[in-house]
Parts: structure tokens; sequence; C-alpha cells
């Protein structure tokens, strides 16, 4: 995608837009360690793309080696399905545990923490074990990082959005509780008002005084 470092120059920039609206640091939204977790990536390649700086492309095995161990050394798959990122220093799944878990060998998992070559099927079976999107083990780095700040954008608009709202409701609640009073006439409507009584023929004029209880003061 040619366009890839353009969009996350853009995007970058919105974030720090919405931050500053939303009264967040940007740095919380865009941890480097954060970042590196969801992506796959790792922490420098993440440095280098928030700096503006390309990362090259590695080859398709290299990449698939890094993010395999990158997810077995950062998750753990409960039994009900939960995947919790691990604490530094905790142990994950052992081998055997994570073969098993997507129906390959222990050898088999090995050939591919050296090869790093699964066929279509194992590969989904990994990010259905981990809990990561389909992508994951082949996303290019731009492309990772990118896809990962529109979600960040997404839900920063979604808090803007929720922001605007509450600030609304709050703006009417104080309008709603203002006493309701009668504004004093606009002295330039009265005048003219009277005028239009003062043209009146004497009989409308009359009936008129008749309504109002009392006659209109003279100008």
């Amino acid at each position: 995608m040619a366009d890839v470092p353009r969009e996350l120059g853009d995007v970058l920039e919105r974030i720090r837009t919405l931050c500053g609206q939303l009264e967040k640091h940007p740095q919380g939204v865009l941890e480097v360690a954060r970042l590196s977790y969801e992506s796959g990536l790792s922490a420098q390649e993440v440095i280098s793309l928030l700096n503006g700086e390309p990362v090259p492309r590695a080859a398709l095995r290299d990449v698939v080696r890094q993010r395999l161990t990158l997810l077995i050394s950062t998750r753990r798959r409960h039994a009900d399905g939960r995947v919790e990122r691990l604490a530094d220093g905790e142990d994950g799944h052992s081998r055997g545990e994570v073969a098993g878990g997507i129906g390959i060998s222990v050898q088999g998992l090995h050939r591919l923490l050296s090869v790093g070559t699964p066929s279509l099927s194992t590969a989904l079976r990994i990010c259905e074990f981990f809990g990561v999107h389909a992508g994951f083990l082949t996303e290019a780095a731009d492309e990772a990082l990118l896809r990962l700040l529109r979600e960040r954008t997404r839900i920063l608009e979604r808090e803007r959005t929720r922001a605007l709202e509450r600030e609304s409701a709050r703006a009417l609640g104080r309008e709603s509780e203002r006493p309701v009073s009668v504004p004093p006439a606009d002295h330039g409507v009265r005048r003219v008002a009277l005028r239009i009584v003062g043209s009146l023929p004497e009989d409308q004029l009359k009936g008129l005084i008749g309504l109002l209880g009392h006659p209109p003061e003279d100008l």
C-alpha cells in the first residue's frame, strides 16, 4: 500500500487532536509496549513507524517466526477460550500445549519456529488459538500499525461523541433550571405598538381599551 506512510501520519495527527480535545496524553494511547503486543511488531519497529521512519520489509518466513514467538511468549489461553496477556516474567504455555492447541506435533511447532512456513490452515488455527485476527502472522509492519491506529481513532471518536452528548445534556439541564420570566417589553416594539393603537378608529380603540383594562400611555 503506497499511501500507508502518509495515512499513518494523518491518523497520528488525528489521534493527537482528539487526545487534546479529550484532555488525554497521546503517549497513553500510543504506548509502544501495547502497540507491539497487539500488532506483533517489535518495539523498535513501532517506534520507527511512529517517528515516520520506514521499516524494511522482512522475508515472510521471518515475519511469521517473529510473530509466532511473540504470541507464545506474551499470551495464555484459558480453558474457556479467554486469552490473557502475560505479565513480564510470567510463564506461558509449554511448546506441547501450543502444539496440541493448534493441532500439530511438537516437532511440527519446532519446525514452524525455525522455518516459519505454516500452511494456511495451520496459520489460521494459530491465530484462533491465541485470539488474534487472521492476518496477524503475515501483515506488513506499517499496515499492522495503521490498522491498530485506526481502531484507536474510532475509540477516541466515540469518546468525543459521548463527551459532547454529556455536555449538551448538562447545558440543557442548566437551561431547564432557570426560572421562567417574562422579559420586559422592547421599547422600540412598544413604541410601534402604541403608534398603531393611536391610529385606530375611536370605536376600535374603545374595544381594545376594554380588553386591556386601561388606556395606553401617551407617547
